[in-house]
């Protein structure tokens, strides 16, 4: 049986949010004990993402966990690659798969691929790579370029492993890698709703759970609920918005909700725990750019039966199928969100518990941990 390393580092504090970094430290426990398993694997880790995941009660059991060593001594390069080569050595390690790479990264893997025959995975999981690539004056684009372009083209990974099929497309149009490694786009990602639940009796309630950040589009949802209650204020009395997060834009925001006349029907709040928050909720708002698939907010309230209302960006189709479980803009505007939540709310009641199901269902049988294994297990056995 193959060994796989999977590979995260440099992380510190993820109470509020990580979702890449809790799906990894979920798929590692799920899969240490599957019982069709083809590979053997280990997380390897430094102290602080060993720390941080297990502050929000990741990785509490520690088999197969590998704690990497850092220094801070003029030696900290040669010896945390000593280090590392021990390791794959004492765990005869086959494939590095590193779950999300930076900048901090690139010499454990440079030094990997240079001194062994280890085969090595880029893993994305940020789904602006191609859009700022493509956009010279972002000002992301030299930090996304060295991370992304010019560290890959020097280690070489021997495989590619993304939920976006927008990123491997952009690879094959720019020829960015010309050494041919192995790419895969998956279209599966589970995640861990063992505590969430739907609640018997569902609100009126529809909620908008992010960051509160200009990618969000956080306004949208508020201008969405000023038009309904300046135009349908009737239809919408006996409901109630949640407005949950934090983030760089949540005094502008709250202003909004105040200076608008909002606070009657627009419940600010915060919860560290959605599966306290998503049970009783009916629908799910998400009005975010580039990408809703693989969100895990999403599929946290889809677990709980929520409808979802969210606009038609990237692969958000493998979440949301449209006038099943939810509904796409139709005008990607603040209107246009008006309009569809407008739509739930008219529908009756067996209309919309349909919906909920046709969510939950989503989650239980086909974005599942089964059908994430059979991907990556494809993905690692064709590496050879």
């Amino acid at each position: 049986m193959k060994k796989i390393a999977l590979y995260l580092s440099g992380v510190h504090d993820i109470k509020g949010g990580g979702g890449a970094e809790r799906f990894f430290a979920d798929f590692f426990s799920i899969y240490n004990s599957w019982p069709l398993k083809k590979f053997e694997i280990y997380f390897f880790l430094d102290k602080s993402t060993l720390s941080a995941l297990q502050n929000v009660t990741k990785l509490i059991d520690n088999e197969n966990v590998i704690v990497l060593k850092n220094y801070s001594n003029r030696f900290k390069r040669q010896l945390e690659n000593i280090d590392l080569l021990r390791n794959l050595k004492k765990y005869k390690i086959d494939i590095f798969h590193c779950a999300n790479f930076g900048r901090h990264d690139y010499n454990r893997l440079n030094y990997l691929t240079s001194k062994t025959k280890v085969k090595t995975i880029l893993n994305i999981v940020d789904c602006q790579i191609p859009y700022v690539l493509e956009d010279q004056n972002d000002i992301r684009f030299e930090d996304y370029h060295e991370r992304y372009v010019s560290m890959p083209c020097q280690i070489k990974f021997d495989g590619i492993f993304s939920w976006y099929k927008k990123f491997l497309l952009y690879i094959g149009e720019k020829n960015l890698y010309d050494w041919n490694p192995l790419m895969k786009n998956i279209n599966s990602r589970f995640a861990n709703v063992k505590k969430f639940s739907p609640s018997d009796l569902k609100e009126k309630t529809i909620v908008f759970a992010s960051r509160m950040h200009f990618q969000k589009k956080p306004d949208w949802f508020l201008q969405a609920v000023k038009i309904l209650k300046e135009n349908n204020p009737e239809l919408i009395k006996d409901w109630k918005f949640l407005f949950l997060g934090d983030g760089d834009l949540s005094k502008e925001m709250e202003m909004f909700i105040k200076s608008n006349g909002l606070s009657n029907i627009v419940e600010r709040t915060h919860s560290a725990d959605l599966s306290e928050i998503y049970p009783n909720t009916s629908c799910y708002v998400s009005t975010q750019d580039f990408e809703n698939f693989p969100s895990l907010s999403m599929m946290e309230a889809m677990a709980c039966a929520n409808a979802v209302i969210a606009r038609n960006v990237g692969q958000t189709n493998l979440m949301l199928k449209n006038k099943v479980n939810g509904f796409f803009l139709e005008e990607d505007s603040p209107f246009g969100l008006a309009i569809v939540i407008k739509k739930y709310i008219e529908l009756n009641d067996n209309a919309r518990k349909s919906m909920q199901r046709e969510s939950l269902k989503m989650v239980q049988e086909v974005h599942t941990p089964s059908e994430f294994i059979n991907q990556i297990e494809e993905f690692w056995v064709n590496l050879f």
